[in-house]
C-alpha cells in the first residue's frame, strides 16, 4: 500500500510552517477532531501496518501537517457518517459531494478533487466500437456492467426508462466484480470511477488488458465536509488556503498520481 512520503509531509510542514498559522490553527482545534471515514481503496483504507491512507486521507493529513490539530479516526458506514456529521459526532467527513441539503449543517472545503465515472472495454476491441453516445450502445450487442445504486450521471438515468437499455446491463454488487467479467468476457464493458478502477486494477494488470472508451460521462468536484456543529469555519478558511497552497506548489498532484496516474 501507498503512503505519503516522510519527506514530502517534512517538505510541507515547512512550507506552510513559514505563514506562522499553525499557532492559529491550534486554537481552533483544541481537542483532537474526529475524521469519519468508510473504507474504500484506494480513498480511505488502512494499510497492513495500520497506517491511516488512501488518496483521501493522505491529502487531509497532508493539509493538516502544518498544525497542531490531532486528528482521530471512526470508521462507520456512509449513510451512519452524513447523521452524525450533522449531529456533532464526526468533524470531518471526506469524498463528499456538495448539496444543498448538505449545507445546512456541514461546511465545505474548496474541491480537492474530481469523480469521474468512464466506461472500460477490452483493449483488443478498442477499434470495435465508434458511438459517442451511452446511448447508441442499444442498437449494438453490447452488455454493460454497472453497480447496482452507483449514479453514472444524467444520461444514464435517463436511458434506463428504456426496456432495451435496461435488458443490456449485468449488474453488481460490488464494483470489485466489473473488472473480472469484463475479462471473461461475460461483459463487453463497464461503468466505474476512473481512480477506482486505476488503481485496484489497470495499475496492477501489466497485460493492460483494459483501456478507458473515450466516452464523456459524469464528473463532480468531491470536497471535504466540516461539522457546523462543531468546526469552527475559520479553520475551513484556513483549511482551503493551504489546500490552494499545496495545489499550487504541485504537492496535491503528486498524492493524487500515486493512486493513478492518468486519473
Amino acid at each position: 500500500m501507498k503512503e505519503v512520503s516522510l519527506a514530502l509531509i517534512i517538505l510541507i510542514i515547512c512550507v506552510f510552517s513559514e505563514k506562522g498559522t499553525a499557532g492559529d490553527a491550534k486554537k481552533l482545534c483544541e481537542v483532537p477532531l474526529i475524521v469519519g471515514w468508510e473504507h474504500w481503496e484506494p480513498f480511505q483504507f488502512q494499510n497492513e501496518q495500520g497506517t491511516y491512507t488512501g488518496l483521501d486521507l493522505d491529502i487531509l493529513q497532508a493539509i493538516f501537517a502544518w498544525t497542531q490539530c490531532e486528528l482521530s479516526f471512526a470508521e462507520r458506514p456512509w449513510q451512519r457518517l452524513l447523521i452524525d456529521i450533522q449531529t456533532g459526532s464526526v468533524d470531518i467527513l471526506l469524498g463528499a459531494s456538495k448539496t444543498a441539503e448538505r449545507m445546512d449543517s456541514s461546511y465545505f472545503s474548496q474541491p480537492y478533487r474530481k469523480e469521474k465515472m468512464a466506461l472500460y472495454i477490452r483493449a483488443e476491441e478498442k477499434n470495435n466500437y465508434t458511438f459517442k453516445t451511452l446511448g447508441e450502445i442499444v442498437y449494438l450487442p453490447f452488455i454493460l456492467g454497472v453497480t447496482r445504486g452507483y449514479y453514472y450521471g444524467e444520461e444514464y438515468e435517463q436511458l434506463l426508462k428504456s426496456r432495451a437499455f435496461r435488458e443490456q446491463l449485468v449488474i453488481v454488487a460490488r464494483d470489485k466484480q466489473l473488472y473480472p467479467l469484463l475479462l471473461q468476457g461475460r461483459i463487453n464493458g463497464f461503468l466505474a470511477e476512473t481512480y477506482f478502477v486505476g488503481y485496484n486494477f489497470l495499475n496492477k494488470d501489466n497485460s493492460k488488458r483494459a483501456i478507458r472508451y473515450p466516452l464523456p460521462l459524469y464528473e463532480s468536484d468531491i470536497h471535504v465536509m466540516f461539522s457546523r456543529k462543531t468546526v469552527p469555519a475559520e479553520l475551513v478558511t484556513l483549511f482551503n488556503r493551504h489546500l490552494q497552497e499545496l495545489s499550487a506548489k504541485g504537492y496535491l498532484q503528486k498524492i493524487k498520481s500515486k493512486y493513478c496516474a492518468d486519473c
